[in-house]
């Protein structure tokens, strides 16, 4: 499924870092990666010179497959990324109709006109009935592009099998991300060392913290050390938003004045919830008093934003 896609492009990228939820299969898995990206400069062209070679860096993110974690995902999307849906031959054909749908509606409301690549997996187990199975996904495919495609800036399809010793498209599958990420117009672009600096304090930053909040005089000291002016470093940090690093929401009377250092957070601060170790959550809701027990490790000053946050994130209301 998905995760063997992201382990095959692991195994083929180079792996800067992978951060992880620690939630088993829950919420979200963080690997960043880079691949080369070869440019011809117009100037070297004319002189016969060869391609240049250019390092792209990208987040991939692996997102929990369990319906409950579902909400949370549409407001991580944002508009430099590409979308890779991936579904199993083998499941009924409507079902999959109904699951895909539900993502490419979500991408269409959230994102318009994003780039997506619908993948196809377990080639391997449908060898036997091809030609029905064939006959299906043509009309599957028929269907979401009559549906969608006009909303869309790129959607894309391909069939793989990720099985060790049996690959399938999975070359095909490799260059056909790489050349979605490069075609995209707002997601290749080259910015500042000091937004690259940042990103990597913030991060080695969040490792030390027993909680990944930092407020903006944090913020704007750490910007200071990255020689970066006030201004410049609310831009890093929208920047760094936008391709998935931390949370920020400068513009929101509550939370303006907390950047949350793993987006993986929301997921983490949802399981306190969703566990078999309290009793707290009952028929779907639970009583203010609860939050001392079930957030205890959290400062009680961040508890009021907390809840403010799962709100915003549509996980709860008052």
């Amino acid at each position: 499924g998905k995760s063997s896609i992201v382990k095959y492009l692991s195994s083929k990228w180079d792996q800067v870092s992978h951060r992880f939820t620690g939630l088993s299969t829950d919420g979200i898995d963080i690997h960043t990666l880079t691949f080369e990206m070869r440019t011809v400069d117009e100037t070297r062209k004319k002189k016969g010179k060869k391609k240049q070679a250019q390092d792209v860096t990208v987040n991939v993110w692996d997102f929990a497959g369990q319906e409950v974690y579902s909400t949370t995902h549409q407001f991580f999307l944002t508009r430099k990324s590409v979308y890779v849906l991936a579904y199993n031959l083998e499941d009924d054909f409507d079902n999959t109709e109904s699951r895909l749908s539900y993502w490419l509606s979500v991408l269409k409301s959230r994102v318009p006109k994003a780039s997506v690549l619908i993948v196809g997996t377990h080639v391997d187990k449908i060898i036997e009935s091809i030609e029905s199975v064939s006959f299906s996904l043509k009309h599957l495919k028929d269907i979401l592009q009559r549906k969608f495609s006009r909303y869309l800036s790129q959607m894309k399809w391909i069939e793989v099998t990720l099985l060790k010793g049996s690959f399938h498209n999975v070359v095909e599958l490799k260059e056909e991300i790489e050349k979605m990420i490069i075609s995209h117009n707002k997601l290749v672009e080259v910015v500042p060392s000091t937004y690259i600096y940042m990103d990597q304090i913030l991060s080695s930053y969040s490792q030390s913290l027993e909680f990944p909040v930092i407020t903006n005089k944090e913020l704007f000291r750490i910007g200071a050390i990255c020689c970066m002016s006030p201004e410049h470093t609310k831009s890093c940090a929208l920047f760094l938003m936008e391709t998935g690093s931390l949370l920020y929401y400068p513009n929101d009377k509550i939370l303006k004045n907390y950047i949350f250092l793993e987006p993986s957070f929301i997921f983490k601060l949802m399981a306190t919830f969703f566990t078999t170790k309290h009793r707290w959550l009952r028929n779907g809701t639970f009583k203010h008093q609860a939050f001392y027990q079930i957030w205890k490790e959290y400062p009680k000053r961040m508890h009021s934003s907390l809840l403010y946050l799962l709100e915003k994130f549509e996980i709860c209301y008052r």
